[in-house]
């Protein structure tokens, strides 16, 4: 009985990992985008010092087409991890008669274990299926 706790203990501390890069991989977009007015797919470019592949994981950036949504993924290269994505996008708001722009981030959790497959949204919500986390 105790080796399976172990295990699932072990497991859930790799898992953060991806949790906190994915996380720091988010809020560095954003500084990114309030300095380049654009948002990045090179990790050594966002100046966070992750390498791009773990023992565990592999973290790639992704940005749509409109270049307004980056996808950071924290991708599980083991069969016993779950995955990671994190959406950084852009929000257009009027604040007293002046339009800005907002960047949003949100971590979502992919549903199973397992070796995961990169995403690129299009959109500002999780994967389909996927657990939206607090940030």
């Amino acid at each position: 009985m105790a080796l399976p706790t172990f295990l699932h203990q072990a497991n859930k501390a790799k898992q953060t990992e991806a949790k906190l890069f994915v996380g720091s991989m988010n809020r560095a977009q954003q500084a990114y985008f309030v300095e380049k007015s654009s948002f990045t797919i090179s990790i050594d470019e966002l100046g966070i010092g992750i390498n791009q592949q773990t023992n565990n994981y592999e973290y790639v950036s992704n940005v749509d087409p409109s270049g307004t949504i980056v996808t950071n993924n924290g991708r599980s290269l083991t069969g016993t991890l779950k995955s990671y994505v994190g959406v950084t996008y852009l929000n257009l708001v009027t604040i007293a008669g002046t339009q800005e722009t907002l960047t949003i981030t949100i971590l979502c959790e992919s549903p199973a274990i397992g070796i995961g497959t990169l995403q690129t949204q299009t959109s500002t919500i999780c994967p389909t299926d996927w657990i939206l986390l607090p940030i």
